[in-house]
């Protein structure tokens, strides 16, 4: 009866020491990766507590990935950024606008506003006069109009470094000079202008040609064209956990869910197009993406752009309002 007790864990033991070893392989490997990455990315914990609960996260998000790339199904790969070790409540609400709850087309629109000293803007018009020809293609970083990525950090901000992008490259078109502009002073004179002015909806201030000085695009993808084919412009995006750790490829497959449900929580800007994808400039830094850009997929489902891309109207200055 000893022997055959013994025989019994022997078996056991044996079988189980290969998925055993492979677990133990496994975590060493990550525990020596988040070490890496921990240096990489300049990340400190305040102690060791915190350091094994960043360490479960990033493990978890690696996993993720690796097994992402491995099934190798989708038009766009997914690798290690800043954001590993959040979960992706942490990372909505540091690094989107999340918190914003409906105000954040406000907080642009206020910002472009406040850049241009305009007092009131319509915000539902769509472009006048005679409509130009669409090119195939346009990538406005070749025609000298965008500035390095910028990183915004955890402080939610994303509103104001994409309307500083749409800023910067209106500013170059109309005069030939690329100048990056800050981030910090636009938050404030921003809000300084919500509190100075009132933001009219269509209905309150119905467009005339006379009267504000910024425009904006209904949704949908055409209108969205025309106008990235003429200068940068700012829009709204919803996001996910492929998002967060998007590396390169094209964006798509519906990744962000059913267009009726997305939460456009996110504002990047929309710099170029081919007939595949939008170029978009984020505000990541360059780790993020292809060198802090990303390729999304056009043409997704209800005839709206992956991700509610071109969903809402879109802020932006015209060539008009630069002197």
């Amino acid at each position: 009866m000893k022997n055959l007790t013994i025989a019994v864990f022997f078996i056991f033991w044996t079988c189980s020491y290969p998925a055993m070893s492979r677990t133990l392989l496994e975590s060493s490997i990550a525990a020596k990766t988040h070490e890496q990455w921990m240096k990489d990315f300049g990340r400190t914990y305040a102690d060791d507590v915190e350091k094994e609960k960043r360490f479960k996260i990033f493990a978890k998000n690696l996993e993720y990935i690796e097994n992402f790339n491995r099934a190798g199904n989708e038009t766009y790969e997914l690798g290690l950024n800043q954001f590993l070790d959040l979960t992706k409540k942490e990372f909505t609400s540091k690094y989107t606008c999340a918190n914003l709850k409906g105000k954040l087309e406000s907080s642009m629109v206020a910002s472009v506003a406040a850049l241009f000293n305009v007092s009131k803007i319509s915000t539902n018009n769509s472009l006048k006069g005679k409509r130009k020809p669409i090119p195939e293609s346009i990538d406005w970083r070749e025609g000298g109009a965008v500035t390095s990525v910028k990183r915004q950090g955890a402080c939610a901000s994303c509103w104001a470094f994409a309307t500083l992008a749409a800023v910067e490259g209106i500013v170059q078109i109309k005069n030939r000079e690329l100048v990056s502009l800050s981030a910090s002073g636009i938050v404030k004179f921003a809000y300084d202008y919500i509190k100075k002015n009132e933001i009219a909806s269509e209905a309150d201030y119905p467009y005339t040609e006379k009267e504000g000085k910024c425009l904006s695009i209904r949704s949908g993808e055409e209108n969205l064209l025309e106008v990235v084919a003429q200068q940068p412009v700012t829009v709204l995006i919803a996001t996910n956990e492929n998002f967060v750790n998007y590396k390169g490829g094209i964006f798509g497959s519906g990744p962000c869910g059913p267009i009726e449900s997305l939460q456009l929580t996110h504002a990047v800007t929309v710099i170029g197009f081919t007939n595949e994808y939008w170029l978009i400039k984020n505000s990541y830094g360059e780790s993020w993406g292809e060198k802090g850009y990303m390729k999304l997929k056009r043409k997704g489902d209800s005839h709206h752009t992956v991700c509610g891309l071109s969903m809402t109207a879109s802020i932006y200055p015209t060539i008009s309002d630069v002197k």
